[in-house]
């Protein structure tokens, strides 16, 4: 269950006299710093708002692809909040060094319920050999999530 739990840890090293506590603060799911608010994943790992560091791990990093192939990553859009979530129309967008790279081939929901998710994928298809960077942007009623995407274009 999501929330905030608190462990405690006792280490014993030699005999009964060598004892420590240490307790430890353990977040599961979401963490508290930001109720109410947008929480965006890929490959069920967290996407931080303005992450310009790309990694295979969240799939914002689409590793190396043949010219003119193509390969998709699908992203969740949570709602954090105890209201709907109107989404814009077209709120995924690509900018950045080679947006025409990247395309948006399913947006999300335009209604997010309270507590709800919403998917979204993104294409990479590399139009020439080599590193290509796109920043996306998520656009919400209540805010702008934007992070920076990679691939690389290899040999067909």
């Amino acid at each position: 269950k999501p929330g905030l739990y608190e462990v405690a840890l006792t280490v014993k090293v030699g005999d009964e006299t060598d004892r420590e506590t240490v307790q430890v603060l353990v977040t599961k799911g979401p963490p508290p710093e930001a109720p109410g608010g947008v929480w965006l994943e890929g490959n069920d790992v967290r996407i931080q708002a303005g992450d310009d560091t790309p990694s295979v791990f969240d799939h914002t990093d689409f590793g190396s692809v043949p010219t003119a192939k193509r390969l998709a990553r699908r992203y969740l859009l949570f709602n954090r909040g105890d209201k709907e979530l109107r989404v814009p129309t077209r709120a995924v967008t690509i900018t950045g060094a080679n947006p025409k790279d990247f395309r948006v081939v399913a947006y999300p929901a335009k209604r997010i319920s309270a507590h709800g998710a919403a998917a979204f994928e993104i294409e990479f298809r590399p139009k020439a050999e080599g590193v290509r960077t796109a920043t996306i942007a998520v656009r919400t009623a209540k805010e702008t999530i934007r992070f920076a995407v990679t691939g690389t274009g290899v040999a067909k």
